[in-house]
């Protein structure tokens, strides 16, 4: 288990970017049997976390249900900090980090421009990034060694869009057929911490290959990189729900 130390980045509010679509064409993530310990598998870090029984791992993540959003970014907006906090995770902290979404099909460059660590090693116990007042639309990436099924190195974002689609680009294996590989889980779990709260679970494997026996390919089983986003809210708002900000940012 890593520390649990916060983080402090200068960033704003959250909104769904996503053609909420029918409940046909909502993507699935495909999970897998984990090859981790039972207390380190994503449904028990949710539950130490916060509350047994309160979270389903494989139906509560925002994109299992119909109606929620496919794509899912950080914009600073109208929110001036999110705190990032780690649960858990086995992932060097340098190989973590926030970017910013490009506008088009073309995944980032993690390359040190519009980009940056969140958890620095040997680094202050908090960091604040500026944006200069203007909004930008972010995400968080994870950058792993080993992609499985020997595919070798490979960085992994939260926003779908930009992961390829099957095992090393070659076509899906199973749902999301188009679209990218979801890589990343996000829940909200405002209603059992504060407001405006997210999980996000990394999988730190290709995730569209077909999940196997340790330890080759992938297990599926989100639980390699596990963090919390706080953001703090810096206008008035009367509700604070995952449907109350599906509704305000719904085109």
């Amino acid at each position: 288990m890593s520390s649990r130390a916060t983080r402090l980045l200068t960033l704003v509010v959250l909104i769904f970017l996503a053609a909420v679509a029918c409940a046909n064409a909502s993507p699935r993530a495909v999970f897998g049997e984990s090859w981790s310990s039972p207390s380190a598998r994503l449904q028990s870090l949710i539950d130490a976390a916060y509350g047994p029984g309160r979270i389903n791992v494989q139906t509560d993540y925002l994109g299992a249900q119909p109606g929620d959003p496919e794509v899912i970014v950080w914009n600073s907006l109208k929110w001036t900090v999110l705190q990032v906090r780690e649960i858990s995770g086995t992932a060097h902290r340098p190989d973590f980090g926030w970017y910013l979404e490009t506008g088009d099909a073309e995944p980032p460059r993690v390359d040190g421009y519009n980009d940056g660590p969140v958890f620095k090693r040997g680094g202050p116990e908090s960091a604040t990034i500026p944006f200069r007042n203007r909004p930008r639309d972010i995400g968080f990436y994870l950058r792993t060694a080993d992609a499985g099924s020997g595919l070798g190195p490979r960085v992994f974002y939260s926003n779908r869009m930009y992961n390829d689609v099957g095992p090393g680009g070659a076509g899906g294996l199973h749902d999301p057929v188009s679209g990218g590989d979801i890589q990343a889980l996000v829940f909200d779990v405002s209603a059992w911490t504060r407001p405006f709260t997210w999980l996000v679970c990394f999988e730190d494997h290709d995730s569209g290959a077909v999940p196997g026996p340790c330890c080759n390919g992938t297990d599926n089983d989100y639980a390699d990189y596990v963090f919390e986003v706080r953001a703090q809210v810096t206008t008035p708002v009367s509700a604070t729900t995952f449907g109350f900000l599906k509704a305000l940012y719904r085109e």
